[in-house]
């Protein structure tokens, strides 16, 4: 199961996070003036810097904590990074004492976890230093109020006025340190420079604070670190993961008609008998939609829909649905997944005597009523929480309105 390829849309965001960085490094060392060696040179450290960079975002999504169910996605990470690595790019030519040193975590905490956050804004820093020349007391003075911002964007959500002072007077007593320690006490003219360059990037920091605040309250998926118990956000939007423009979507549709079909009306059937016994109706449509999706891929079908659903960073719910498919690893332990199972079932039958022209009406009740009469019997469904009169309307359901296939 490990050795399938990376989806084309992961594997896509990750070569462009890299390019980016690349073509900002290249083109800001060349326009610096620098020569072909150097200009190599800092390329090939940047890259070895992304390496580090791309294993953190892939052991966060192993640990399941980039979730397209809120703003943590390889998207939103994508362009976090790209406007960050604008910013790098503008830090190379504008004077050291202007440089913005405490945006860059803001900027980048937005969609990334702290660890990430902490590792690129460094990153960021440090190929400042390196590609702007400035001197090496001016880059570790930056470092520090990365770090600072770092965690201020940890621990200040809680305090925005107490938060905007710490910033503020962090980033005025290291850039006036930084002068005196570089070139002497500097001028009152100076002074005032680094005072509004710190209250300037300590009032856009806490904006994007504030407004980090309103997306994690709206979006995010909280993370219990010490227990890694994973609270899952109850605004899960379901029907973006089964719009026609979605990736994964499209290839199913591009690998069979066929299928795309089975997938659309077993989502669509599925939904509408949960409605009917009281369910997750957006839930049980997006897990009806992929309960096949393994197929993509072929054997064992069951652990590629699982693989593929975690690579594209499925809510856990759908995946738990995924992971009771036909009953064999774990019969269905909701009614969501009994309802997807049995509906499965007698679309299956149901499509083959289509194929074979032996559909009719009273043939297709006979497969429904057989077949899920067999499936209750197995005992298949008696964890699931569905009780007997709901059987009994999903099966009345899809006897008196048929399953239009």
């Amino acid at each position: 199961m490990d050795d399938l390829k990376m989806p084309v849309v992961r594997k896509t965001n990750l070569i462009e996070i890299v390019a980016v960085n690349l073509l900002a490094t290249g083109v800001a060392s060349f326009v610096q003036g620098n020569n072909y060696k150097t200009i190599i040179c800092h390329l090939v450290i940047v890259a070895v810097a992304m390496v580090s960079i791309l294993l953190m975002i892939e052991n966060i999504r192993f640990e399941s904590l980039i979730d397209n169910a809120n703003i943590n996605n390889y998207e939103g990470i994508k362009k976090s990074i790209f406007f960050a690595a604008a910013l790098y790019f503008i830090c190379t030519f504008i004077p050291e004492i202007s440089i913005p040193w405490l945006l860059f975590p803001f900027i980048l905490y937005d969609t990334c976890r702290f660890e990430l956050t902490l590792l690129v804004s460094l990153f960021y820093g440090m190929s400042i230093g390196l590609v702007g020349s400035i001197d090496m007391n001016t880059a570790m003075i930056g470092g520090i109020l990365i770090l600072c911002g770092n965690a201020i964007n940890k621990a200040g959500r809680n305090n925005p006025a107490a938060s905007f002072y710490v910033l503020l007077f962090s980033s005025f007593i290291c850039g006036f340190m930084g002068r005196v320690v570089t070139v002497g006490l500097p001028s009152w003219q100076y002074v005032i420079i680094i005072l509004a360059v710190a209250i300037a990037q300590s009032l856009i920091s806490i904006y994007l604070l504030l407004n980090q605040k309103v997306l994690t309250k709206d979006k995010i998926r909280e993370v219990k670190e010490e227990s890694h118990e994973v609270i899952m956000d109850e605004t899960v939007d379901y029907g973006s993961y089964i719009d026609d423009k979605f990736s994964l979507v499209k290839d199913i549709k591009h690998f069979s008609q066929a299928e795309y079909n089975h997938a659309r009306n077993l989502s669509r059937i599925s939904a509408s008998l949960i409605e009917k016994i009281g369910g997750d109706v957006d839930l049980t449509r997006m897990a009806g939609f992929y309960y096949r999706l393994g197929i993509l891929q072929g054997e064992p079908v069951i652990e590629n829909s699982i693989k593929l659903a975690y690579d594209y960073c499925f809510p856990q719910k759908v995946i738990n649905i995924l992971e009771e498919h036909d009953g064999t690893n774990r019969i269905p332990q909701s009614k969501e997944s009994a309802v997807i199972h049995m509906t499965d079932m007698c679309l299956k039958k149901a499509e083959l005597l289509r194929a074979k022209k032996l559909s009719s009406n009273w043939n297709q009740d006979m497969v429904i009523y057989q077949t899920l009469n067999e499936l209750s019997a197995t005992g298949i469904y008696d964890e699931s929480g569905i009780s007997m009169n709901q059987f009994l309307m999903i099966r009345d359901t899809l006897v008196e309105e048929g399953l239009r296939v």
